[in-house]
C-alpha cells in the first residue's frame, strides 16, 4: 500500500516551489541584483513641475492619452505655470482641445511633455 503522508508531503513540496515560488524571477532578480517587475519610477509632483519649467517658453510637443489607445499630439509652447497646473498654447490656433494641464496628470500617464528642436 501507499503511505498516504508521504505522497501528500511530495505534492506539498511540488506545489510550493513550482506555483507559490516562481523560480525564475527569483533567480533574475538576484542575478542582475535588481527587480524587473512592471513596478513605474516613483516621481513626484515637485519633480513634474521642475520638467515642465524647463521648458517654458520653448517649443514642446504634447501627447495626450485620451484612453482605448487614442492619443493626440499636438506642437505647443508652454505659456503659463501655476501652483497645480500649467497652461500650454497650440501653435495651431484652431485647436479646440483642452490646454491647461495639472501636474498629477503628467503622473498617472495622460500628458506627455517633449521639447522640440526647431
Amino acid at each position: 500500500m501507499y503511505n498516504y503522508t508521504a505522497v501528500a508531503y511530495a505534492a506539498a513540496v511540488l506545489f510550493f516551489t513550482v506555483v507559490l515560488f516562481d523560480w525564475k524571477n527569483w533567480y533574475k532578480f538576484h542575478k542582475d541584483g535588481q527587480d524587473n517587475n512592471m513596478i513605474k519610477q516613483e516621481r513626484t509632483i515637485a519633480a513634474a513641475r521642475q520638467s515642465v519649467e524647463q521648458c517654458k517658453s520653448k517649443p514642446v510637443t504634447v501627447r495626450l492619452n485620451l484612453g482605448r489607445n487614442k492619443f493626440i499630439t499636438f506642437s505647443a509652447s508652454i505659456s503659463g505655470i501655476y501652483p497645480s497646473i500649467f497652461t500650454v498654447e497650440p501653435t495651431d490656433k484652431n485647436f479646440l482641445g483642452k490646454t491647461a494641464y495639472s501636474y498629477s496628470e503628467m503622473l498617472c500617464g495622460k500628458v506627455f511633455i517633449t521639447p522640440r528642436t526647431a
